[in-house]
């Protein structure tokens, strides 16, 4: 009996690949939401005059950018997966 075709083989280490990049990408999306999440009070606080750092600031920003950035690869490669499952498998 014949195993799975090299061209199966192949397909199904991308896509586990791929899979295992996008679990990255959504674990470094959790890990700045938590960042924000964490530093929510900080920009309250602002808003009610006090004080806050402008590093506190920026890096609050350089996340928002990073988790947009990130949604949009996780998108891609969910495409690709897409793509890759509605090509003929031999």
């Amino acid at each position: 009996m014949l195993g799975p075709s090299p061209l199966y083989q192949f397909k199904l280490q991308t896509f586990m690949n791929i899979q295992d990049i996008i679990n990255e990408k959504e674990s470094q999306i959790l890990s700045y939401k938590a960042f924000l999440s964490e530093t929510d009070y900080k920009v309250i606080k602002h808003a009610e005059g006090y004080e806050i750092t402008e590093k506190t600031l920026a890096e609050r920003a350089e996340a928002r950018v990073k988790i947009n950035i990130l949604e949009v690869e996780i998108e891609e490669l969910r495409n690709q997966l897409k793509d890759e499952e509605n090509e003929e498998i031999i």
